[in-house]
């Protein structure tokens, strides 16, 4: 029986561009929306990432910095938020 490690996970705002293999959290920017944040993969090109407001391009999101917005195929804004486990 293999045991397992409960692992730390937290939002940091790091002053970094995103890149490949990185993990965000995809969440609705618009106030009084209920919010249904989302985990991705690890970042690829060629990847996306399907929410409920249409389909999020990897490319958009690699490369962008900590406050920038990302757009859906349907128009609807997303910030991310990017992770590091320890």
């Amino acid at each position: 029986m293999a045991l397992l490690r409960r692992q730390k996970v937290t939002c940091l705002l790091i002053h970094r561009k995103r890149k490949e293999n990185d993990i965000v959290i995809l969440r609705k920017k618009i106030a009084g929306d209920k919010i249904h944040p989302k985990l991705t993969k690890p970042l690829k090109v060629g990847g996306t990432v399907q929410t409920h407001h249409g389909k999020i391009l990897h490319e958009d999101i690699i490369g962008s910095n900590i406050r920038d917005i990302v757009k859906s195929s349907t128009g609807k804004s997303f910030s991310c938020l990017t992770l590091k486990i320890d």
